[in-house]
């Protein structure tokens, strides 16, 4: 008889431990599943990311958290364990990194950037139907009379800084501006100092201006040169799906939902080409 109490309270013990650890795990599930998607953006695609969220009816809905910084900080954040669960890069570069790391799928580009020189004075069709051998001759003229600091983002963080660099440095005329840098931690904050009358003017994102003056209807924003695309490398902006430390659930389906042609038709809206 005492055995079999033994067995029965054994039994009894065995099976609470199983339903308490299966509690346990179905809690940890359930509180994953209802996880905000928290997305990590590249500064120049933050409002284009908002405006395609907004005009979603579904993903409007959804517990969606934006994050944005400039790429090189975004990854750095990752790498060291950031909840994170999509990453829109401005370059293919980093999200490949991660995928190499094991921290990430492969990667997919989303988008192509557009680098432009802000101010130029003039009316925008008739800058952004030129030549490249025109818009080319006219960006150098331009910066050549350059009488104040040319603002870029750091080229070592943001790719569009990076581009910079490349076109600048591809014109020995142009070398002399290296020394009148100022340089934003992204592009956004490029933006912001010639905005603010602390830098002449700029190298700087299409879709920044376009954002601009969809939401001031100023049109100095308008008045920006498209830098030909030949004169620099082609900012292939990626993203990349996170899946370590835990893969989110709606994490695949956010990153085919910004694929989609219905969200690829807004982004050339707000000044990106398709990839």
């Amino acid at each position: 008889m005492n055995n079999w109490r033994c067995v029965i309270r054994l039994c009894s013990c065995l099976l609470l431990m199983l339903t308490t650890a299966f509690s346990a795990d179905t809690r940890q599930i359930a509180q994953h599943n209802s996880e905000r998607l928290t997305v990590a953006v590249a500064s120049n695609f933050a409002h284009a990311l908002n405006e395609i969220l907004g005009a979603s009816e579904y993903w409007s809905e959804q517990n969606v958290r934006v994050v944005t910084g400039s790429s090189g900080v975004l990854y750095a954040q990752i790498t060291k364990g950031a909840p994170f669960h999509v990453f829109f890069s401005a370059d293919s570069e980093r999200p490949k990194l991660l995928m190499q790391a094991g921290l990430a799928k492969p990667p997919e580009v989303y988008a192509i950037g557009r680098l432009v020189l802000w101010p130029v004075e003039g009316s925008s069709d008739a800058l952004n139907s030129l030549s490249e051998q025109d818009a080319r001759a006219m960006y150098i003229k331009q910066l050549k009379g350059l009488d104040g600091r040319l603002a870029i983002a750091n080229p070592q963080l943001a790719p569009f800084g990076y581009a910079a660099n490349e076109v600048l440095g591809g014109n020995e005329d142009l070398a002399f501006l290296a020394k009148r840098f100022v340089k934003g931690a992204n592009v956004s904050q490029a933006f912001q100092f010639v905005d603010s009358g602390n830098a002449r003017a700029g190298l700087l994102a299409q879709s920044l201006l376009i954002q601009a003056y969809q939401l001031l209807k100023d049109d100095k924003y308008t008045q920006y040169l498209l830098i030909p695309p030949s004169d620099y490398t082609q900012i292939q902006q990626s993203l990349s799906v996170i899946k370590k430390p835990l893969l989110h659930p709606q994490a695949e389906a956010f990153a085919e939902f910004i694929l989609s042609d219905d969200a690829q038709n807004v982004l050339v809206t707000l000044g990106y080409a398709r990839p």
